[in-house]
């Protein structure tokens, strides 16, 4: 009976350390959402949005490059508002191209989020910053609204282990 009684006592505690787990990544994806509502209430201008918002996403998810692409008023390109860890001057290929291009286009054609390989993550680099080799992954979020993909925000990880559940968790 007492051997019983511990198994399901063991078994009642790894279920309540399990929903524990859950709640405290709620909390902390509640916790990053909840800064960038405030960060967006208090700032003006679609460039200053997309500053704050790109910022407060990199700095919650310890990444060292981000990009925010808005799809143009013609829906066929995508156009950098913001970014970080990318040169200043970036050149004409990375700053406006065909929305339908590319893992990018991807992205915004299918809504869904991408995350790329060293590889992938590399041959981007290459065209947009080709003095940055320090990143092991990319990933390409999309950004919708009731109307469709608005466009992509793009966050670059130089961990060499994938993005974890819950980066992802928090992205979508």
């Amino acid at each position: 009976e007492i051997g019983e009684l511990a198994e399901e006592m063991d078994a009642l505690r790894r279920s309540l350390l399990s929903q524990i787990r859950r709640q405290e990544k709620r909390v902390v994806k509640m916790h990053s959402l909840g800064r960038v509502s405030a960060s967006l209430n208090v700032t003006r201008g679609l460039t200053s949005v997309s500053t704050a918002a790109l910022d407060i996403v990199m700095r919650e998810l310890e990444m060292k490059l981000g990009a925010l692409y808005l799809v143009d008023e013609s829906g066929q390109h995508l156009e950098i508002h913001a970014q970080e860890g990318l040169p200043a001057r970036l050149p004409p290929v990375a700053r406006r191209f065909p929305s339908s291009l590319g893992w990018l286009g991807r992205t915004v054609q299918s809504g869904q989020l991408s995350v790329t390989d060293e590889e992938g993550a590399q041959s981007w680099l290459s065209q947009v910053a080709p003095d940055r080799d320090d990143l092991r992954q990319i990933a390409s979020v999309p950004l919708r609204s009731a109307e469709g993909v608005e466009g992509v925000m793009v966050l670059g990880s130089h961990h060499p282990q994938p993005f974890s559940p819950e980066d992802l968790e928090i992205l979508t």
